[in-house]
């Protein structure tokens, strides 16, 4: 099952708590975070959240972060096995789409992956 979702792209100073720091401001702001990928590129953080509001958690980053954009993308569920991610990615290949990022994790028996494709809407429907 595929849903095509707005992704919140930010980008901020590298420093111990900013991550702390924005998921807390979400929170106040009674933004639901679905999912989050985190990492820094030399002296900047940079986020991929999926949340139930990028509109407002963008307003919320206007004071906490230096860049947030929002971004649409993908989140596909599939059954945490051998070779679920594996199959996605080849109906997504076979259709001659690109995937320009993807990220996942598992919780059970379901695992979430996020990805942004060339083609999101013909992505969608294959998945």
């Amino acid at each position: 099952m595929a849903e095509k979702v707005s992704l919140c792209l930010v980008e901020t100073v590298d420093q111990v708590g900013k991550l702390a720091e924005i998921t807390e401001a979400l929170a106040q702001g009674e933004v639901n975070i679905r999912a989050v990928c985190a990492w820094t590129e030399g002296d900047k953080g940079k986020m991929l959240i999926l949340c139930d509001n990028c509109t407002k958690a963008c307003e919320i980053f206007c004071t906490q972060a230096d860049k947030c954009i929002t971004q649409e993308g993908l989140a596909v569920v599939v059954p945490n096995e051998v070779g679920a991610l594996a199959g996605v990615t080849a109906k997504i290949a076979k259709e001659g789409i690109n995937i320009l990022f993807a990220c996942a994790t598992t919780c059970g028996e379901s695992s979430l992956v996020l990805m942004n494709t060339d083609n999101n809407e013909r992505a969608a429907e294959v998945c």
